[in-house]
């Protein structure tokens, strides 16, 4: 379509400039390789950069902003420098962050990750080549394009390669974006722009969170919102051997811990979820090469799935590929190991592939030149154009035909880091690479093809259809969805997400009970996937009556129990007493609701053939009296002493409808006057009582009293050894005149020897001595005590009285 069919003898073309911002058939850019591209909203193509040829066939890195109109078949130079300067390579013009402005410009580079937001504005991030200070490293800048007044701003990361050629990572906290997140300096890796217009970033050759360089295999989000970026997964270090390997898990299964290994130039597709394919990096053993694993990654759910080829780079450091027959889908086939592939994504959701450097049929390792197809509802790649092998010279030459006309016989060189788009109309189109030309010299290509899918791709799979088809209805419908393709596999959804082949497998009809809408999707093998199926139902089903309650709403001085019923028949009833609103995972009714206290009940009900009931609500205010419960007992007569006889059965009596525990105490409070050996009063094990319902409490009150006690010897108190030798004294003198008289000379000399023992000296016998007294216990004294009971049930507190008796 545009551009030349051979290197030239320089290497490669020079770039044909024109005026700025005007387009010409005669502009071209000059041959280069690893330039970010994009695709606008309008279908026009854009290019940045690369590493390739200035105006003057000055080789370098370059900075120059192009646009394509497809329909005109014309290039624009809309900005940056059209020379690479005396550096080889043009210094960042960063301006003031976040402020956009007619001389802001990123500096030369290659390999940088690109997006597009919705309002139509190109964003690029990091590469390879010169910052601010025109020193080269690997960058972390994020700039952002409007197309609209064609000005720059430099929007996040730093101006600066840094000491180190790189500045490294800051992760934060896994799965939380912050402020101050960046991903450090990177080279060729994958990005992506999701459903919600978040971007996202994984892998590339770069500096991780401790500042070594490697590939890396960290996954980024900058989210469209906040603008912030997060750490999402993939490890933030490369680790003392700089491999980390990927967990593949089961092949087309999402799991949270699977992740691709490192890796730098893999291939990207938007289309359902966010694709990644091969690249340079490091397999399930983490040994390096060049992989063909193809990737899933599903970011609503945060996880990745391994959805083809190998998880190994074989023992030639690259698998080979199978091709099968040229234009037929085979779960077999796949392309071989290989990196800075061309990828594109048709209308119909199939992943395209062209070229890179790698493998081909036979394991030799080159340029290649081959287009592939992988349709992610079969799961199956297909071989549809380029060669199988790279030939003797290393890559394949171009066939180019005659300028603007198709030919089946056409077909690019072998090459690599070419740039690719798809425009509004479903044609591919391919810009430049390193590769080979028309008469196989390699160099720096700025060649532009374009081939429309029909022409070569499978043929789509029939639309799903609806029965009954979308409308409104008064109850829920029962809908069988069908597909005119033999053999189809039908995927839907009805959460309004598109659906992909990771959405639920239609097995049998979908019962649409509320207002939704069905969509859905069908493959088959040797197809396409198929366009979107859709169908909105609107249910307008009876209402389920609201609940009502017994008693109703109100004051009320008394507990109440609050029945709940419903008018429909079989309905089943949900309620909440904590303020919440109600929903069918609430508590289900099952009997009458006791409320003791101010509260406000609300309540749902649901029956089959029904929508759920609007929400009833009843507030109970409970004024409980302030007495809420008395306490009485009976007297009781005792003998001091007395081990029977000796209880006073207590009463507790609610009021007021109170309900609950009562702790139960009891103290003398009043006595005889002069009385000794007080009894002591105790329920034991009987406190506390429950108040349950209307009826009574009781509680066992036990009374112990102390007998009258018998006489005892009380000794006076006299001092030291004179209690003693007094003692000894008295003792000798009975013990004297209780012994017959024949014998009292025999004891008294005995006694004589005892008492020198005592006191040292002898004492008679008729000395003048104090006698022992002679007192009775008088235990507990007779007459008429108070008990007082006190019951304490949290902020209410009651007493009563009894009278002890003792005799």
């Amino acid at each position: 379509m545009a551009g030349s069919s051979t290197v030239g003898s320089n290497g490669g073309q020079s770039g044909v400039y024109g005026v700025l911002r005007t387009p010409a058939a005669g502009n071209v850019p000059g041959g280069r390789y690893g330039a970010a591209n994009w695709t606008d909203g309008a279908g026009h193509f854009w290019l940045f950069g690369g590493y390739g040829y200035d105006v003057n066939g000055n080789f370098g890195y370059l900075n120059d902003l192009w646009e394509f109109n497809p329909s005109t078949v014309e290039w624009a130079w809309m900005s940056g420098s059209d020379t690479v300067g005396g550096h080889g390579g043009q210094p960042g013009v960063y301006g003031t962050l976040g402020t956009a402005a007619a001389g802001n410009t990123p500096g030369s580079r290659n390999f940088p990750a690109t997006w597009i937001d919705s309002a139509g504005n190109l964003w690029l991030f990091g590469g390879w080549d010169y910052d601010a200070d025109a020193i080269a490293g690997e960058l972390n800048d994020l700039w952002q394009f409007d197309p609209s007044t064609n000005e720059w701003t430099w929007m996040g990361g730093s101006s600066t390669a840094g000491p180190h050629d790189g500045q490294s990572g800051t992760y934060g906290t896994l799965g939380t974006a912050a402020p101050g997140n960046t991903p450090g300096g990177l080279f060729a890796p994958s990005s992506w722009t999701d459903g919600s217009g978040d971007f996202w970033l994984f892998g590339g050759q770069g500096f991780d969170g401790n500042g070594n360089f490697h590939e890396l295999n960290s996954l980024w989000d900058r989210d469209a919102v906040t603008t912030e970026w997060a750490w999402m997964g993939g490890s933030k270090t490369v680790g003392t051997n700089g491999d980390v390997p990927g967990v593949y898990g089961t092949l087309g299964a999402p799991a949270a811990g699977n992740i691709p290994g490192n890796r730098s130039d893999a291939s990207s597709w938007t289309g359902g979820g966010l694709w990644l394919f091969g690249g340079t990096g490091y397999d399930s053993a983490g040994n390096g090469g060049f992989l063909n694993d193809l990737w899933e990654f599903n970011p609503a759910l945060n996880q990745w799935a391994w959805m083809s080829g190998s998880n190994t780079v074989g023992s030639n450091g690259a698998q080979s590929g199978v091709y099968g027959a040229l234009g037929i889908p085979a779960a077999g086939n796949a392309p071989g190991g290989r990196d800075d592939a061309t990828a594109w994504t048709d209308a119909n959701g199939n992943l395209w592939l062209l070229g890179g450097f790698g493998a081909d049929s036979g394991g030799n390792g080159g340029y290649l030149n081959d287009v592939w197809v992988f349709n992610p509802g079969s799961g199956d790649w297909a071989w549809m154009a380029g060669s199988s092998t790279v030939g003797s010279n290393g890559g394949q030459p171009g066939v180019y035909g005659t300028l603007g006309v198709a030919a089946a016989g056409n077909i690019p060189g072998g090459r690599e880091a070419a740039s690719g788009w798809t425009d509004s109309s479903g044609n591919l189109w391919l810009f430049g690479g390193y590769g080979y030309d028309a008469s196989g010299n390699l160099g720096y290509l700025n060649d532009l093809w374009k081939v429309p899918p029909s022409a070569t791709s499978p043929p789509a799979t029939a639309t799903p259809t609806f029965s009954p088809s979308a409308g409104t209805y008064a109850s829920s419908q029962a809908v069988t969805i069908s597909d005119a393709t033999a053999g189809a596999t039908i995927y839907y959804t009805t959460n309004g997400t598109a659906p992909t082949v990771s959405s639920a497998v239609y097995a049998g009809p979908v019962t649409i009970a509320s207002s939704e809408t069905l969509e859905a999707i069908a493959t088959a093998s040797g197809h396409s996937t198929s366009a979107v199926a859709t169908a909105a139902y609107t249910i307008n089903l009876p209402g389920a009556a609201a609940p009502a309650f017994s008693p109703i709403a109100g004051t009320y001085t008394a507990t109440q129990t609050v029945a709940i019923s419903d008018a429909t028949a079989g309905a089943t009833i949900y309620y909440t007493t904590n303020g919440t609103a109600p929903t069918v995972s609430s508590a289900v009714y099952a009997g009458p609701i006791t409320v003791s206290s101010t509260e406000t009940i609300e309540a749902i009900a649901a029956a089959t053939g029904h929508s759920t009931s609007p929400v009833a609500t009843a507030a109970y205010t409970i004024n409980l009296p302030a007495g809420a419960f008395a306490i009485g007992g009976t007297d009781v007569t005792v003998t001091a002493g007395a081990t029977t006889g000796n209880t006073s059965s207590i009463t507790v009596t609610p009021s007021g409808g109170f309900t609950g525990s009562i702790a139960l105490t009891a103290a003398i409070t009043a006595t005889p006057s002069g009385a000794q050996d007080l009894p002591t009063v105790s329920f034991g094990s009987t406190s506390p009582v429950q108040i349950i319902g209307s009826g009574t409490a009781t509680a066992t009150l036990t009374v112990t009293t102390i007998a009258v006690g018998s006489a005892t010897l009380a000794r006076p108190a006299l001092p030291g050894a004179h209690r003693v030798v007094l003692g000894g004294a008295a003792l000798a003198c009975v013990l004297l005149f209780c012994v017959p008289a024949r014998r009292r000379w025999q004891t008294m000399l005995g006694l004589i020897a005892l008492l020198a023992i005592f006191a040292g000296g002898a004492v008679a016998c008729g000395s003048s001595v104090t006698r022992n007294a002679v007192t009775n216990n008088p235990g507990t004294t007779s007459g008429a005590y108070t008990v007082t009971v006190t019951g304490s049930s949290g902020a209410i507190v009651e007493t009563g009285t009894i009278i002890v008796h003792v005799e």
